[in-house]
């Protein structure tokens, strides 16, 4: 959901750059957790701009509050997650990035051609980083092709699959 981007002050406050498309969508948060949703930090949220950075005070981080400056400046690069239920639902064809990547990558006979590996997002559009699976006129490799309508015209979350138009693989 984001990161701690530095030190703000000289009492403790924090920057955060929000990976959210609004940056204030992080601010309806006050408790993040770890990479494996390990409790991790409670956040006082003191602006809430509509651009990066956000400002905040740690309540407190692994149990201990933050108090100064060195102490804020330690947390610089450490990644805040939200638990899945605290995330809202969806409108159709809106997807978590975490719900795309371990997809099947299927083509338009449905037959399994690699699987999604990473997703990025670069402003323009999502792309997904996808592992095609070896061939006889393909050896393993990695493409990397824009999420969007025409290039992925379905994906089934419930059965595991994206379906990829094979104009758009190189």
């Amino acid at each position: 959901m984001g990161r701690f981007a530095g030190a703000h002050g000289a009492h403790g406050a924090v920057k955060i750059h929000a990976f959210t498309v609004e940056p204030t969508t992080l601010c309806a948060h006050v408790d993040f957790v770890d990479e494996s949703m390990r409790p991790l930090c409670a956040l006082r949220w003191f602006s809430r701009r509509r651009v990066n950075p956000l400002l905040a005070t740690v309540e407190r981080f692994q149990g201990a509050p933050i108090a100064n400056r060195e102490q804020a400046a330690q947390l610089r690069g450490v990644l805040l997650y939200l638990p899945r239920a605290a995330l809202g639902t969806l409108d159709e064809d809106n997807y978590y990035f975490s719900d795309l990547i371990g997809l099947e990558v299927r083509d338009n006979t449905r037959q399994i051609v690699g699987t999604v590996l990473a997703v990025s997002e670069f402003g323009a559009q999502a792309v997904l980083e996808i592992g095609f699976k070896k061939t006889a006129t393909r050896r393993n490799s990695v493409q990397s092709i824009g999420f969007t309508r025409h290039a992925v015209p379905e994906v089934n979350l419930k059965e595991g699959y994206l379906v990829i138009d094979p104009l758009f693989v190189v």
